[in-house]
Formats: structure tokens, sequence, C-alpha cells
């Protein structure tokens, strides 16, 4: 009679959770627009800044013209938020990637019984 190896049902969750965080984490990290800036003094009404951490946009409501890789003319990325977000948000996917690759392993050899010299 062999015991009963199932993969407890929280593993799984963790495990399929994991990559839509990881996802998230990374449509964050590329979001171009963490911050939207309008009524900018001596710019046109339907001026909008899109501000992320890496690239600023520029759009024309009216137009609709948007236009990417626009010089930080506001001192935006020099702010300490940006530049501790810039860090940690790729930090962040490292991991998180690290820490699924760790629980894979971790269901793949998984047992009721702990092999303690493993551990």
């Amino acid at each position: 009679h062999l015991p009963d190896m199932r993969t407890p049902t929280a593993m799984i969750v963790g495990l399929v959770l994991c990559p839509c965080g990881i996802l998230l984490a990374f449509t964050g990290t590329l979001a171009p627009n963490w911050r939207q800036v309008s009524l900018i003094p001596d710019q046109p009404v339907d001026l909008i800044l899109e501000q992320g951490i890496w690239d600023i946009c520029r759009e024309q409501q009216s137009s609709h013209d948007r236009r990417c890789g626009q010089a930080d003319e506001l001192g935006y990325f020099e702010q300490v938020a940006v530049r501790v977000a810039r860090g940690l948000m790729p930090t962040s996917l490292v991991l998180t990637l690290l820490g699924l690759v760790v629980a894979a392993l971790g269901v793949r050899c998984w047992q009721k019984e702990p092999r303690h010299l493993l551990a």
C-alpha cells in the first residue's frame, strides 16, 4: 500500500497564482502610465503626460496623437519614489521568478514525511 501523495491544494493554487503575479508585475514595470499629468502651465489644455518609471508619453486628447520617449522637462525621473521603483520593480520580478522555481521544485519533491537530509 503506497502512501497518499496528493499535492496539497495550497501548493497548486500558489503555482497557478504566481505566474499571474509575475505577469501583472511585468505589466506594471513596463507600463508607461503610472501617473497622468494634465493642465501643465504654458502647454495646450488637452495635453496629457503619461509618466512611467522608464518612459514619458505625451498625448494630445483632441487628436489622440501619442508620442513616447519624451524629454523629462519636469524632473520626474529624479524623484526618489521613481528611482526606488526603478530598483524595486525589476527586483520584484527576479525574486518572484526565483520563488516560482523554488516552489515548483518543492512541489515536485513534496512528500508527506520530509527528508531531513535534503532540508
